[in-house]
């Protein structure tokens, strides 16, 4: 291994290393618990429908309800989602910002 090559391989590593770190007195935030397993209870509903390419759609838990954001190819297909979405999350307020491809 060459000199040249040997100082390369160090700048990577030193690179990839710093990347890693968080700077100092950078807060990281927590998510609650109870809005990640509300997200995922909707996002699972919308997988196990046939109806619904949940690959398009994100599952958002916000203060005014479940968010439904993302795009669906057909009214049909917006209905089956937020269907699905009432029926995991029953009583919640599940808010509709899906967009028609």
């Amino acid at each position: 291994m060459t000199y040249r090559t040997s100082i390369v391989i160090a700048f990577c590593l030193t690179v990839t290393l710093a990347a890693c770190v968080d700077p100092p007195g950078r807060e990281l935030d927590q998510l609650d618990p109870e809005r990640v397993e509300r997200t995922a209870t909707v996002k699972i509903a919308l997988i196990d429908d046939a109806d619904v390419s949940a690959a398009s759609i994100r599952v958002l838990d916000e203060d005014e309800g479940i968010v439904l954001d993302g795009f669906v190819a057909s009214e049909e297909e917006r209905e089956a989602a937020l269907a699905a979405a009432r029926t995991a999350m029953p009583g919640e307020t599940i808010v509709d910002r899906l967009k028609l491809r």
